[in-house]
């Protein structure tokens, strides 16, 4: 959580339109209910793996020490602050966390798996693309219902002479302005795309 908290505690403007946490992780955050309780393999820096026994490995198994919860930003930093999350998931060991983040977050969390780092990065720009495109329908749609000029937009300009869509960039999923989050299941997956 402290991650988590230094992340939302950065500079983010109201006029940034795009706002997205890329979180990378290799094991879950403090409390047992993030846990699976059955153990893990941790990869070591020699290749190696070494086993974690669960919850039992935790040194804060009742929670963050600091009393940081995934509540305090799922349900209110992100939101207020219009941050998008996403996981880089490394092993199998954050999966639980994943989960419960799922049922607590009212965004769409997306996963992307950091193992291959080209894809990794192609999945980064992909989610970035998707998120910027979101961003613009999302506009386009609350000027359109509004009739506003620009003058009066929040400070938002939205330049008519250039047509960002998904439909002309295919590496860019389609989103529906009325969520949150754009979706990027269907974005170009990078090791698909390889000859």
């Amino acid at each position: 959580m402290g991650g988590m908290e230094k992340a939302s505690n950065l500079s983010w403007s109201h006029k940034f339109g795009t706002k997205v946490i890329f979180h990378i992780a290799d094991a879950p955050c403090h409390g047992k209910e993030f846990f699976n309780g059955l153990g893990f393999d941790v990869p070591d820096p020699d290749g190696s793996t070494s086993e974690l026994n669960g919850y039992n490995d935790d040194r804060y198994p009742d929670g963050d020490p600091d009393g940081r919860t995934p509540e305090e930003f799922f349900e209110k930093v992100f939101p207020k602050k219009g941050i998008q999350y996403h996981f880089g998931k490394i092993n199998t060991a954050t999966d639980k966390m994943i989960k419960e983040f799922r049922k607590i977050s009212e965004s769409p969390i997306k996963e992307f798996d950091i193992k291959d780092v080209q894809a990794m990065t192609d999945k980064v720009v992909n989610m970035v693309s998707a998120s910027i495109d979101h961003v613009v329908k999302k506009a386009r749609t609350q000027y359109k219902q509004n009739n506003l000029d620009a003058s009066n937009s929040g400070g938002y300009v939205l330049d008519s002479g250039t047509d960002v869509n998904a439909d002309s960039n295919p590496d860019v999923s389609n989103s529906d302005s009325e969520n949150n989050s754009p979706d990027i299941d269907n974005t170009e997956d990078a090791s698909d795309s390889k000859e």
